[in-house]
């Protein structure tokens, strides 16, 4: 199980990447090192495994009905997008 707040951080980055454009848009056009810094910025310095296991417990929570920030559709793309992308 992740620390809380690691969970609460890539539930925030998840929620961000559907619902800023403007963050999606610098995340879009940025290059990798301006990603990396515009991430870590904003507080979401966890390592891919973190997220990886964060997005898991994220989508258990949410086929519980406890997760209601994001659309099952929403939540699934954008982490396949992110994922796609950026691992």
């Amino acid at each position: 199980m992740l620390p809380n707040n690691i969970l609460e951080k890539v539930k925030e980055f998840l929620i961000r990447l559907v619902k800023d454009s403007a963050f999606i848009t610098r995340l879009q056009t940025g290059s990798a090192d301006q990603v990396q810094s515009l991430l870590q910025d904003a507080g979401y310095d966890f390592s891919q495994e973190d997220f990886e296991s964060a997005t898991l417990q994220i989508l258990d929570l949410k086929e519980q009905n406890l997760f209601h920030e994001l659309s099952e559709a929403e939540l699934v793309g954008a982490v396949g997008g992110w994922m796609r992308r950026y691992t």
